[in-house]
């Protein structure tokens, strides 16, 4: 099981992760508004750079969604080098 570390305490199993968004993109979106307003209400540090939304919480991040995926990426890609490397 694979487990990404999100910043200060967050720790989440990447198999829950639904999506990984940019801040800028949750303010330029009409999409991501209900976001922006859970984050409100649930009065989350203001100061992040991406959220990552999962089966069951919305996680404010200090780390850039790019830092994020390659976090998810990684193991993956470390995983197809070794399969092809055995075949």
């Amino acid at each position: 099981m694979l487990f990404i570390h999100l910043g200060n305490t967050a720790l989440i199993k990447a198999k829950d992760i639904v999506a990984i968004v940019d801040k800028d993109s949750l303010n330029s979106s009409s999409d991501m508004e209900w976001v922006l307003a859970e984050i409100k209400k649930s009065k989350r540090n203001p100061a992040f750079k991406s959220i990552v939304i999962t089966k069951n919480n919305i996680y404010c991040s200090p780390l850039s969604s790019g830092t994020i995926k390659k976090r998810v990426m990684k193991p993956m890609n470390e995983e197809l080098t070794i399969h092809s490397a055995g075949t």
